[in-house]
C-alpha cells in the first residue's frame, strides 16, 4: 500500500510542468543577465544524433524531443540552452545544460531535483566543474568529475546526461538557429 501511495504522489511531478519553464528562463537570466531575450522551441531529437549519445554514453534519453532556448541580446546569439531530464534513483531529475555559440558548456543547472537524498549535485561547487568542457572531454566520475558521497546514483546519472546534451548539441544549435 505503502510504494501504490507513493508512485500516486510522485506521478503528478512528473506530469506537470510545475513551473519549470519559467525556472528555467529565471535561471537563464541570473546566468547571463536581466535584458537578453530568450527564443524558446520543443525539438524532436534527430535519430541519428540521438542513438549515437546514446551508445556513446550509455544512457537513453528520457523523450525523444528535448526544449531548447536560443539566447541573445541586441541581435546577437549569446548562448543556447538545452532543458533535459535523467533518471535518479527513482524519480527524474531536470537540469539545464548552457552552451557557447562554439559548443563548450557555459553553465550547468539542476532545475528540479524530486529525491529525498543525493541532492547535493544542485551545489554550484559541483556544478561548476563542468564549465568549459565539450563533447569531446572525459566525464568519468573520480578522474575528471568529482563524485559526491551519498549522491553516487544523483552523479552518475547528471554526468552522463550532460555529456548526451554535448553530443547531441551541434544538430540542436541548426534548428535553434531557425527562424
Amino acid at each position: 500500500m505503502r510504494k501504490a501511495l507513493l508512485i500516486f504522489i510522485g506521478l503528478p511531478l512528473i506530469l506537470s510542468a510545475g513551473g519549470i519553464r519559467e525556472n528555467t528562463e529565471d535561471t537563464l537570466r541570473d546566468i547571463l543577465g536581466q535584458d537578453i531575450t530568450l527564443t524558446m522551441k520543443k525539438m524532436p531529437l534527430p535519430a541519428r544524433a540521438r542513438k549515437s549519445a546514446e551508445k556513446k554514453v550509455r544512457q537513453r534519453f528520457f523523450k525523444k524531443w528535448l526544449y531548447g532556448w536560443r539566447i541573445s541580446r541586441n541581435d546577437s546569439t549569446l548562448a543556447y540552452a538545452l532543458l533535459d531530464n535523467v533518471k535518479g534513483k527513482a524519480m527524474p531529475i531536470t537540469f539545464l545544460v548552457v552552451f557557447n555559440p562554439d559548443g563548450d558548456i557555459r553553465a550547468t543547472r539542476i532545475i528540479k531535483y524530486r529525491e529525498a537524498i543525493g541532492g547535493a549535485v544542485q551545489n554550484l561547487s559541483w556544478l561548476r566543474q563542468f564549465s568549459g568542457l565539450t563533447a569531446d572531454s572525459s566525464y568519468t566520475v573520480g578522474r575528471k568529475i568529482d563524485g559526491i558521497s551519498g549522491a553516487t546514483i544523483s552523479v552518475h546519472s547528471v554526468t552522463r546526461g550532460i555529456h548526451k546534451l554535448t553530443l547531441v548539441f551541434p544538430a540542436l544549435k541548426e534548428v535553434l538557429d531557425e527562424q
